[in-house]
């Protein structure tokens, strides 16, 4: 051991390692750039037996910094005996996992702590961004400062993964401890027990905490292939455990459930499944078939969507063959989205798409049926499988799905307001009479001042727009993109500080954010001097704005054969565009061509064609892109800002409803969640 001895502290931060190399450093960066003073917290790097040199690495960190440790053991194979190395040495109140490769947020340790102190939590939960693996986030639409496992199933739809703060007396009173040498689940294993035993359980939703992060080398333990007996045997072990901490209940039923979904049918479906080495797949299906008619009750199977119960069905009685060619078929299944129209409203972008799911082979969309009063899944889908017919009633009465904006770096996403609505489109040239064409009509609404439940803004970088959908017990994320065509919006200045906002399409639709002043290009100085006063001449500019914006400095630039020009201006908000604004100057006459540059921005804003009169007044030629907002069109913004105001207000309310409906929802006898959604949804209309 190496570093130096120091007092108690809030929190123990334990890090894992083993032969990290390079990927080590962003955690390590990010570690050390944390709010909560040295004197508050402490790190300790548990060396796993590296031989890469990273052992030295960490001496010498430690060496250099009071608040770190490193352990070194001898290797044992698996995170798990570091962990608990880890928790045996903190120090600190709360004990806080990080994975080597990970990085976490500046002011995470600090805000963690304090909501732990606050509501005396046992275990807190920060929201987190995955470029690893996909991570459900559904949990993270509000905070909640005081709940159970019991009181909110919820939590068992997102990661149960080690990254979580928990309260040190809690976990060594409880005897709750990582099982240690290779075992496939560790983490969910810990998680789940300390959600079972766990007096308190927060959940902070207001900004991004943990980062998984998508390793260079594509090494995570997650995606290593070993034999499928132990892993079902290491499965088994958690089941025994659930079965050991819970009594018969919707409790044990919902864990079972969804342990049995997604490491059991989660991992015979798909393109991954469908790749695999064909002696390791049979091995894993006799493997999964085995556990699943053992140890999982068929009444769990009546819970889970239509595809899943295919899945399910097919496994139990043992059809190896017809599970794999299922797996190859929805492989081939995509999501199909047409942005129809997308503009800036109020500051607002609103987006208005289809969407539909296709077979990618054939291009053909995936249908129901409608037979005898029910509504059959795609035969395309089932031929061949199956005898009897796939009913898809309720999963076309559940149709859920939001847009999301992600940050392309780091990951970090954010859910959009978004509405929906399903048409049962009717037969396309070539089809049958009965055939109908599932379609989500959706309008989405981002707001770069306001995203998340603490409506914070979005930070500087490039965030791509995504649709994430489930139609048909199928569930899908896919890129969202342009219908070729429709023009993309103009960029936008909005919010106060202002934020600059430029649509992009060179990957799918997405924005890029960034503050004036952030990017020397722009080659405006923040402080512009001799900013326009007194007379003064507009010009407005092809530049969203919204209300509230400050002025911001700009130039005109003045181009004619003779040479440029640059006059001081500055552009301010005016019926939802900005302006541009400056003093005329004594000028020679002629044609000029116009242009402007604002602080933010990185292009110029072409402006037109114009003659320059010798007062220094500009006229500009017809068709130039600056023409002033019309009295009409000063009365139409009026309106539809009185509607926005009132539509804001109902559905802050609305959002504030759902989590309470939501757990009505899980409570209620599935014959009535069918007639329940379709009303809903009407109502919404």
């Amino acid at each position: 051991m190496t570093g130096r001895r120091r007092d108690a502290c809030t929190v123990s931060v334990v890090v894992p390692v083993f032969n990290p190399g390079r990927e080590i450093e962003p955690c390590i960066a990010s570690l050390g750039r944390q709010s909560l003073s040295p004197s508050e917290h402490e790190v300790i790097f548990v060396d796993d037996g590296s031989t890469d040199g990273t052992a030295e690495r960490l001496d010498a960190l430690a060496a250099a910094s009071p608040n770190t440790r490193v352990i070194h053991i001898p290797p044992s194979g698996a995170p798990g005996r570091p962990r608990n190395v880890g928790l045996d040495a903190a120090r600190g109140r709360y004990v806080y996992f990080v994975d080597a490769d990970d990085e976490i947020a500046p002011r995470a340790l600090e805000r963690l702590t304090a909501a732990a102190d606050r509501y005396r939590s046992d275990v807190v939960l920060g929201k987190y961004a995955s470029a690893s693996l996909p991570r459900g986030q559904g949990l993270f639409s509000r905070d909640r400062g005081r709940m159970t496992l019991e009181s909110n199933l919820g939590l068992l739809d997102s990661s149960l993964a080690a990254n979580k703060l928990f309260r040190v007396e809690f976990l060594r009173g409880a005897d709750i401890r990582f099982p240690e040498g290779w075992h496939l689940m560790e983490d969910q294993y810990v998680v789940l027990r300390a959600y079972f035993r766990a007096r308190r359980i927060s959940v902070l939703a207001d900004q991004t905490y943990y980062y998984f992060r998508r390793r260079e080398d594509g090494e995570h333990l997650s995606s290593r292939l070993l034999d499928p007996e132990t892993d079902i045997d290491h499965l088994r072990s958690i089941l025994d455990m659930v079965e050991s901490e819970t009594p018969p209940g919707p409790t044990r039923s919902r864990v079972l459930r969804r342990l049995y979904r997604a490491e059991i049918l989660g991992r015979l479906a798909g393109e991954a499944y469908a790749e695999l080495e064909p002696a390791y797949r049979h091995d894993l299906f006799v493997a999964a078939s085995r556990v699943a008619n053992e140890r999982i009750d068929p009444a769990v199977d009546d819970e889970l969507n239509a595809m899943v119960r295919l899945r399910s069905a097919l496994l139990r009685r043992g059809s190896e063959v017809e599970l794999l060619e299922l797996a190859r078929r929805t492989a081939a299944v995509q999501l199909s989205v047409r942005v129809r129209r997308a503009w800036w409203h109020h500051g607002q972008m609103r987006i208005v798409f289809q969407a539909h799911l296709e077979d990618a082979r054939s291009g053909r969309p995936v249908t129901v049926s409608a037979l005898r009063g029910r509504m059959v899944l795609d035969p395309r889908l089932t031929r061949g499988l199956i005898r009897e017919e796939v009913h898809m009633e309720e999963e076309l009465a559940a149709v859920r799905g939001n847009v999301l904006v992600r940050e392309r770096d780091t990951a970090a996403e954010w859910v959009i307001p978004t509405r929906l609505s399903l048409a049962l489109g009717g037969p396309r040239p070539g089809m049958e009479p009965h055939v109908r064409v599932p379609t989500v009509h959706g309008e989405a609404f981002v707001d770069p001042r306001r995203v998340g439940p603490s409506e914070l803004p979005l930070d500087p970088g490039r965030w791509a727009l995504r649709l994430r959908l489930s139609l048909l017990g199928i569930d899908q994320r896919t890129t969202i993109s342009l219908e070729p065509g429709v023009p993309a919006p103009s960029p936008a200045v909005i919010g106060d500080p202002p934020l600059v906002v430029v649509p992009t399409t060179d990957e799918g639709f997405g924005l890029h954010v960034g503050r004036p002043g952030a990017d020397a290009r722009t080659g405006v100085s923040r402080d512009a001097p001799d900013r326009p006063s007194g007379a003064s001449v507009t010009v407005a500019l092809p530049i969203a704005s919204d209300v509230g914006l400050r002025p911001l400095p700009a130039e005109l630039l003045v181009r004619r054969a003779s040479g440029l020009e640059r006059w001081p201006a500055e552009a301010r908000h005016r019926l939802g565009r900005l302006v541009l604004r400056w003093r005329p100057r004594s000028t020679a006459p002629g044609t000029v061509q116009l242009s402007a540059r604002v602080a933010g921005l990185d292009d110029e804003v072409q402006i037109g064609r114009g003659r320059a009169m010798a007062t220094g007044r500009i006229h500009l030629d017809a068709g130039a892109a600056g023409a002033k907002p019309t009295a009409m069109e000063a009365s139409r913004w009026l309106a539809s800002r009185t509607l926005d105001v009132g539509r804001h207000s109902y559905e802050r309310g609305f959002r504030r409803a759902m989590p309470l409906a939501r757990r009505v929802y899980e409570a209620m006898p599935r014959r009535l969640r069918s007639p329940l959604l379709s009303a809903t949804r009407f109502l919404r209309r």
